[in-house]
């Protein structure tokens, strides 16, 4: 434990699992933060627990998660982001408030709930609801729900233009797009747009895997390198 941080381990009787929850309260100043991110840092690399993380970090993560106010610069979020980098912590799926916090002029998310690649193999579909501010504190109060044991981790599907220069694109899509598809036309383009799914993941998977693979080498090979 720690002025901006608590630890804790929760044991479930039933399951036999154990899980780590921290519960964070970042101090209002760049400088005055850098602790917490050490903490967070080392526990990360040590645990091999499912571990939650979640609080007031009182810092964004990213420049586009605060509205009006001064501008948000790469050395404002450069520490959290170095963090996220070194433990593995990501943001829950999260429902609710994006914004947690204002003062009526400024909206930022100050407030998150994240986890450890670790907990989303272990505790499937988790997410984290963000409700209204309250009476007593300007910030959303975050509820955390547990996925079931095994219950697979839904990703979101997205495109990459990069599918567009591969030769057989056109045909894919045609093949799909001819298909005889009983209902209105909005209904239709929505099963086709459903049934694409597949066939560019497998084009992906196929054509494209590989650049994923030397990503992560080149990434590898620099670390290694400073």
């Amino acid at each position: 434990m720690t002025d901006q941080l608590i630890h804790c381990k929760i044991s479930c009787l039933v399951k036999q699992r154990q899980i780590q929850v921290s519960f964070v309260f970042g101090w209002f100043t760049i400088t005055s933060r850098m602790p917490l991110w050490t903490s967070l840092a080392n526990n990360g690399q040590a645990s091999t627990l499912p571990w939650l993380c979640l609080g007031d970090f009182n810092t964004v993560r990213r420049p586009v998660e605060k509205s009006d106010g001064n501008v948000v610069t790469p050395y404002m979020v450069n520490d959290i982001q170095e963090c996220c980098r070194l433990t593995g912590l990501d943001d829950l799926t999260s429902t609710g408030f994006y914004y947690t916090w204002s003062n009526h002029t400024v909206w930022s998310k100050l407030d998150r709930a994240m986890v450890n690649p670790i907990w989303l193999q272990t505790c499937g579909n988790s997410s984290a609801t963000f409700l209204p501010f309250g009476k007593h504190s300007d910030h959303s109060p975050i509820l955390v729900k547990m996925g079931v044991d095994g219950e697979p981790v839904s990703r979101p599907f997205r495109f990459f233009n990069m599918w567009t220069m591969y030769g057989d694109f056109k045909t894919i899509v045609q093949d799909v797009w001819t298909a005889d598809r009983q209902g209105s036309r909005q209904w239709a383009v929505v099963k086709n747009l459903k049934a694409l799914k597949s066939p560019l993941k497998i084009l992906n998977r196929k054509e494209f895997g590989h650049i994923s693979e030397r990503a992560k080498r080149a990434s590898l090979d620099l670390e290694e390198s400073q």
